[in-house]
Order: C-alpha cells, then sequence, then structure tokens
C-alpha cells in the first residue's frame, strides 16, 4: 500500500518541481510559495510512505534543495543587496522562510521517528511513552535507511540554524547528526563551514579532515580541504628561518601552512623549515599550557590523517621520492608531538595532580597508532628522539600508587572523551574495535582520568616488551605488583633547559573558555 501511494503521489511532483524551478518572483507571486509549499507537502508525504522508494527517488535532495535551498539562497542574495529597495522585505521573508524550514524538518524527523520506531542516541522510541507505532501498513525500510534519513534532517536543522546564525544551535545540530552516524562525513563538513565562518582554521581543518577519512566520505570535504589548506600557505612570507620562539597563533599558522605544503608537496624545502620550527616550539608552548586539550587532539588528528593520506593515495606501491621525503616529516611531526607531549612531565609535581595533565588524551592517542603500527619505532626519526622514553617511563613510575586500588577491567570497552571525539577515524579504526561506543561514559570525570593513564600504562607494559632494532627503548621489572619502568639508552634529564625556555613564553593566545571540554 505503502509503495503505490508513494509511486502516485510523486508523480504529481513533477509539473510543480518544474514550476518551482522557474524562480518567480518570490516577493509578489504567492502562487510560487503555494506550488513550494505542495512540493514540500508531496516529498514529506512520499518519504512516510515508503522510504526505501523515496531515498531511491533522491527525494530527500529534492526536497531540501527545491524546496527550501534554492529559494533561500535567492533570498539571501537579495538581502545581501544594498542596492535592492525591497531588501527590508526580503529580509522579513528570509526569516519567516528560514523558521518554516527549521519547523518543517523538526516534524519530518519527530514522525518518522514515530512511524518507522526509530530510536536516535537523544530521543527514546515512542512506545517507551505509550505512543502508537503507525507503521502497520507501510514497507519498513531497512535500519541503515533511517539512519541516513534521521542524519539528514539534522545536518538541515543546522543549516538552517546556521543561516540565521544561531552558531551554538548549528553546532548541537550537527554533533547530534555525528551521533546518529560517527562514519557519515556530512555533518563533520558542516562543522568545518561552522568554524571557518568563525575563523578557527585549525577546527575548520580537523573537521574537513574527519569529513574525508571516515567509512562515508562527504566529498565536497576533500576539495574544501585543499582549498582551506592552500589559503594557509602566505606567499608573501614564506618559511625560510627556523623559528625558535613563536605564539600559539603563530604556531598554528605554521603548523597549517606546513601541511599544505605537504599535502600538495609543492615546496618540501619549505615543509622541511615548517617541520623543524614546529618541533623546536612545541615542548614549552605545551609545559606553559598554551594549548587547550581539544587543539592539541585536533593536531594530533591531523598528522595521522598526512600519514595515512601521503600513504594511501599513493599510484603504486612504492612511494615516489617525494612521497617518502613528504612521509619522513610527517613522521617527524608525529614523534615531536609525542615527545612535546611528554618532556613537560619533568616539570609537574609527582602527585596526583600527573592524572590532571592536559596533554594525556593526545598522549593516549598517539599511544594507539603505534600499538597498530609498531614498527614506526625502528625509524631514525624515533631512534632519534630517545628523550621520549624517560619522560614516558617518569609519568608512568609516579602514578601507579594512585591506580593501585582502581578496577579498570569494567571500563576495559568504554571510550574515553578523546575516542569519542574521533569515533569512526580510519587512521585509528584498529584500536576503536576493543571499543564499544554505544556503553554509557565512564562517570566521572576522575574515574575517566584513571581509566586513561590505565591505558597509558598498558602502553608502557606493551614498549617494554619490544626489541627495536636489537635494542630495549624501555625496559621493566615487577616488585610487589608494582612495576618500574627505565628508559633502555639513559637520557639527559631536560628539566633546566625547559624551565629556561618556558620563562619567555606567556600565555597569551587562549580564550577564557576555550579550556572547556566540548561534547561530542
Amino acid at each position: 500500500m505503502g509503495y503505490k501511494a508513494a509511486v502516485q503521489i510523486l508523480k504529481q511532483a513533477e509539473d510543480l518541481k518544474v514550476r518551482v524551478l522557474k524562480k518567480s518572483d518570490l516577493l509578489s507571486d504567492s502562487q510560487a510559495w503555494t506550488d513550494q509549499q505542495k512540493l514540500q507537502t508531496i516529498y514529506h508525504q512520499a518519504l512516510v510512505l515508503d522510504l526505501e522508494y523515496a531515498l531511491d527517488k533522491k527525494v530527500e535532495q529534492d526536497l531540501w534543495n527545491i524546496g527550501f535551498k534554492n529559494h533561500i539562497s535567492v533570498l539571501q542574495e537579495l538581502t545581501r543587496d544594498k542596492k535592492n529597495a525591497r531588501r527590508s522585505e526580503c529580509q522579513a521573508l528570509l526569516t519567516w522562510c528560514l523558521e518554516a524550514a527549521s519547523g518543517f524538518y523538526l516534524t519530518l524527523l519527530h514522525e518518522l521517528c514515530n512511524v518507522f520506531d526509530i530510536d536516535l542516541p537523544f530521543r527514546r522510541r515512542g512506545n517507551a511513552y505509550g505512543e502508537t507505532n503507525f507503521a502497520t501498513e507501510l514497507n519498513l525500510p531497512q535500519s541503515s535507511s533511517c539512519v541516513y534519513i534521521c542524519q539528514y534532517c539534522l545536518v538541515h536543522l543546522g543549516d538552517i540554524a546556521r543561516y540565521r546564525n544561531q552558531r551554538k544551535q548549528a553546532e548541537n545540530f550537527y554533533k547530534q547528526a555525528i551521533l546518529v552516524s560517527p562514519t557519515s562525513g556530512h555533518p563533520y563538513n558542516q562543522l568545518a563551514l561552522l568554524e571557518a565562518s568563525q575563523g578557527d582554521k585549525l577546527s575548520t581543518v580537523f573537521y574537513y579532515i574527519r569529513g574525508i577519512a571516515v567509512k562515508n566520505p562527504f566529498p565536497a570535504s576533500t576539495t574544501n580541504l585543499l582549498s582551506t589548506l592552500s589559503s594557509a600557505i602566505d606567499k608573501e612570507s614564506p618559511l625560510e628561518k627556523i623559528h625558535s620562539k613563536i605564539t600559539v597563533n603563530e604556531f598554528i599558522q605554521i603548523f597549517l601552512c606546513t601541511h599544505a605544503l605537504l599535502h600538495t608537496a609543492t615546496d618540501l624545502t619549505q615543509a622541511e623549515v615548517g617541520v623543524k620550527s614546529l618541533n623546536a616550539t612545541m615542548t614549552a608552548l605545551v609545559a606553559t599550557q598554551s594549548f587547550t586539550s581539544e587543539k592539541l587532539i585536533k593536531i594530533t588528528a591531523i598528522n595521522l590523517y598526512a600519514l595515512k593520506h601521503v600513504t594511501s593515495t599513493s599510484l603504486t606501491d612504492e612511494l615516489t621520492e617525494d612521497e617518502k621525503v613528504v612521509r619522513q616529516h610527517i613522521l617527524d611531526l608525529l614523534a615531536g608531538s609525542l615527545s612535546a607531549f611528554l618532556i613537560p612531565v619533568h616539570t609537574l609535581k609527582n602527585d596526583e595532580s600527573l592524572l590532571e595533565y592536559y596533554a594525556l588524551p593526545a598522549v593516549k592517542l598517539l599511544t594507539y597508532w603505534i600499538k597498530s603500527e609498531p614498527d614506526v619505532l625502528k625509524e631514525v626519526i624515533f631512534t632519534n628522539r630517545l628523550q621520549i622514553w624517560p619522560s614516558l617511563c617518569k609519568l608512568l613510575n609516579n602514578v601507579q600508587p594512585y591506580l593501585k586500588d582502581f578496577d579498570c577491567s569494567k571500563y576495559a570497552n568504554t571510550p574515553l572523551f578523546e575516542d569519542k571525539m574521533l569515533q569512526g577515524f580510519r587512521p585509528l579504526l584498529k584500536n576503536f574495535k576493543e571499543l564499544n561506543f554505544k556503553e554509557d561514559d565512564v562517570g566521572d570525570e576522575s574515574t575517566e582520568k584513571m581509566v586513561r593513564m590505565k591505558r597509558i600504562l598498558d602502553f608502557g607494559v606493551f614498549v617494554s616488551d619490544l626489541d627495536v632494532n636489537n635494542t630495549k627503548l624501555v625496559t621493566k621489572t615487577v616488585e610487589d605488583e608494582k612495576i618500574s619502568f627505565e628508559p633502555g639508552c639513559i637520557q639527559p634529564d631536560p628539566t633546566n633547559d625547559l624551565l629556561e625556555e618556558m620563562k619567555s613564553f606567556h600565555i597569551t593566545d587562549v580564550s577564557p573558555t576555550s579550556s572547556k571540554k566540548g561534547t561530542f
């Protein structure tokens, strides 16, 4: 019954579709609005009557593009035109259109969830509240189709909120869309657009790579990423000298410029200067807490994506000479980051506050990567950075007393904040297979910090069992259930040099609210 009704009702849409596409005078032609609303109603009914058939006919795309987006775009152009005598009328009509569109998609989402008994992370099934399921005479769609259409509605609710300059509401809708399907790239791309409008280039690049590095990438994200990275190359001030002291904002500018050069493999000499500048300055910036935990996660994810990109886009099994150079530079950034995150441990108090060290989420993500690709430790990039291991040993030895009575076994498969932030991220998929993202959070923040540290401790054990080029990077001894870690090669204590370097750094680039932990 649903299929036949959907076929019949979509036949009515053909003439309407042609008329609506003509873009009549939106201010004076009342028939244009009548036709548009009729078309919206037909598409709404088709999606509810037979979702699979409607999706096959791309009804959801016509609904957005013809039913809403085209008219919204025309009104936006008329509103921006300062010479338009009817500008205020256009603005009023645009406001009404956006409000109507928001109401339409909220209603559609609610009806689809009720009719097809869809359970979303932030919305319980209707039958939990005694609502009746109306889908008895309809063709029940596949669960993947239900997930897709719900995410599609949420993405466009986010778009509408963005057009209304309701940034926080738009962000919430996009993040709800990610919760519905973390492996779909579309909402990440929209979050990137949102961040771009605020001038946050680091977050913009981060969300574009999230839109690409998932099971179902969003095609436009690839072009958008290239455009954003290309704009980060400062042609007037090329990277010609290695910096030793820079601010966070300057660091991010150099970071994005370097990644643009590596992504396009255009000027690898400049890229090398950029890598050396970043590695020379990052430790002191991390030690002075000039970043936030989220910024370090985003920097780490961008580095991991860049490595995946250069190895996966090669046209042959063997990398070209340029690709090999790019890969080495990216590995240098990854090893430099791990070193920069761990060395400041030498300046921290040896008490329970170690569990709160803000770089640990990024450290844990890098340990994920190394556990899945342990051979990278054999490469010269890592063998030249032996200072990583004394810092890791110091951290692990000093935190163990605070983990002694903590039972981590019940959280073995529970994702932490940084895992949820990167759910579906292809470079870490092997590691995420062990996690159950449908599980509830670990609870309070102190528990989460202990679970995180336990996982880093497990990495220490993992490294101690490795033979890297016939040597041990880390050795361990066990006594009274306490593991003592020692670096395989003794390195000088970096504390004094780091403290001297830190004296010239000031935290000036972090906004008062930027250290708050977000939700994903």
